[in-house]
């Protein structure tokens, strides 16, 4: 009996095998989706409750402390529903962007006096540029945004604390990159790059840590959290103003990530 599959069989079993792929895909998806979503709402419930049932025991600085963790879970739940929606938007969006001339340096003074104070392990700070920078031509809510995840994310993957460093510089585009149509052949470009000391990501994984809820390590996801959906976000809205966005990376040793946007 010959025991080779033939291409019919074989034609025939891929499709079986993509569906359930995606099948189970789109079940960890909503799986991390719900996890991420309860787990605020759990805590808020739990407060609440304890509050409402105790209120004639509960001293007020306790009282002081399970409004913190109820306020703490009620902002973790607004960010999460934010980056849902913008992820949409930016993937739904038709209408070009309305860029402007800006520093970025300015931009990333304003992140790192948000995330220093949530980062009390980590030393966050800009570099002093090497030359004059020009101004970008962006979208300073988006570029804020992409920076403040970025920031987030340097500390996050890595817990034992350290130095993140930010840079702004003038950078001339390779030609031998793959780079979109406003960076192609420019004079110049403003280039970010937010570098780490934290866990560092595989080089397997450098290309897909852009797509929506790809996560490198589910261990890591079950003790850090969230979605999944930040980079992706981060790569849409600097696609989206004609730059490009790219890691680097050697595992244990951390991550450095670059952002490219046109010069005004």
């Amino acid at each position: 009996m010959n025991s080779a599959i033939d291409p019919l069989q074989m034609g025939l079993m891929l499709p079986k095998f993509e569906q359930a792929d995606s099948r189970l895909f789109e079940q960890e998806v909503l799986a991390t989706i719900s996890h991420e979503l309860r787990t605020p709402l759990t805590v808020i419930q739990g407060f609440a409750q304890y509050l409402w049932r105790q209120e004639a025991n509960v001293a007020p600085s306790e009282r002081m402390e399970c409004l913190a963790e109820i306020i703490e879970a009620c902002d973790r739940q607004e960010k999460l529903i934010y980056r849902l929606l913008r992820l949409s938007h930016l993937t739904h969006v038709v209408d070009p962007l309305d860029l402007i001339p800006g520093e970025v340096s300015a931009l990333v003074h304003r992140a790192i006096a948000i995330q220093q104070p949530l980062a009390p392990r980590h030393q966050l700070f800009l570099e002093p540029p090497a030359g004059p920078v020009p101004l970008a031509r962006m979208h300073p809510e988006y570029v804020h945004e992409v920076l403040e995840h970025l920031l987030e994310n340097a500390v996050k993957y890595s817990p034992q604390g350290g130095t993140v460093t930010v840079s702004v510089q003038c950078h001339v585009p390779d030609a031998r990159q793959e780079l979109p149509a406003a960076l192609r052949g420019a004079p110049c470009a403003v280039e970010v790059l937010v570098s780490d000391e934290g866990y560092g990501i595989p080089a397997e994984h450098l290309e897909s840590i852009f797509q929506p809820f790809h996560r490198v390590d589910m261990r890591l996801t079950r003790e850090i959290g969230g979605l999944g959906i930040g980079l992706a976000f981060c790569r849409r809205a600097i696609e989206a103003q004609g730059g490009a966005i790219w890691a680097e990376s050697v595992q244990g040793q951390g991550s450095t990530f670059h952002c490219l946007l046109p010069c005004a």
